[in-house]
């Protein structure tokens, strides 16, 4: 990484931007008797934890033929404890760790899907996808098959937002433009500002991120088609408290 000097007020956007373009995503991957979980920021990942749960839950000696039934029915409350067990740390993870953005259930395809049904409110509203593969990937094919979902998803994500921000400026609820979300940070008006990632006018960039992070105003940069669609509003909105704001 480049490195200088800088005095005076610290540089923010920068900082901001980074912190929005890197999220934490997670991937549990899961097989039969164990699972492992890997964290990563669209592209680097690393295993962090292994969950475990013995197999020989549940089993009792005896003839297969004379208790074939009983052995099955075993071995699915088994396998429908170990989903609940598993999706229950992922609970308690997520609550643990709110910076995780986004999970992922991947390795067998019918032990992930028993997972990801068995996943609490918090993990639900998390939970991005679930991905066959084999739970022993290496962690670049982890990243390999993670990172174009969590693109999608991104980007997706974008245009809801922009969308959301365009009625918002029809209705009087959003302002548009460098000195106009100014005025409204400097008035605590602003909700939420959007920032094209074309954006190049380092001062401005700096100026708006520092505001709204005194004003409390949530600050979000778009990439790719939804940030050309901001970049009809000079590649700057922010959303409002109320229309009051109108007279900007």
């Amino acid at each position: 990484l480049d490195q200088h000097a800088a005095f005076g007020a610290p540089l923010l956007a920068e900082l901001v931007q980074a912190m929005n373009d890197n999220r934490l995503y997670v991937t549990v991957l899961v097989d039969q008797q164990s699972a492992r979980l890997v964290e990563g920021y669209l592209g680097y990942v690393g295993d962090v934890a292994s969950l475990t749960m013995s197999s020989s839950w549940g089993q009792r000696g005896g003839s297969r033929g004379t208790h074939q039934f009983r052995a099955d029915a075993r071995a699915d409350e088994f396998q429908t404890r170990y989903h609940q067990y598993l999706a229950q740390e992922l609970e308690r993870l997520l609550v643990e760790t709110p910076e995780i953005e986004r999970l992922v259930v991947a390795g067998s395809a019918t032990e992930a899907h028993g997972v990801a049904r068995e996943l609490g409110q918090q993990a639900s509203s998390k939970l991005l996808g679930v991905v066959p593969m084999p739970v022993g990937s290496t962690d670049a094919e982890v990243a390999e098959r993670i990172t174009p979902l969590a693109e999608r998803f991104e980007e997706e994500e974008d245009f809801e937002v922009t969308a959301r921000l365009a009625a918002a400026l029809g209705s009087g609820l959003a302002v548009a433009g460098g000195p106009a979300v100014l005025r409204a940070l400097d008035q605590f008006l602003a909700r939420e500002v959007l920032i094209s990632s074309h954006l190049t006018d380092s001062e401005l960039l700096e100026t708006v991120v520092r505001q709204a992070v005194i004003s409390g105003a949530t600050v979000r940069f778009v990439h790719r088609e939804a940030a050309e669609q901001l970049d009809a509003q000079d590649g700057i909105v922010a959303r409002l408290y109320y229309a009051h704001a109108l007279g900007l």
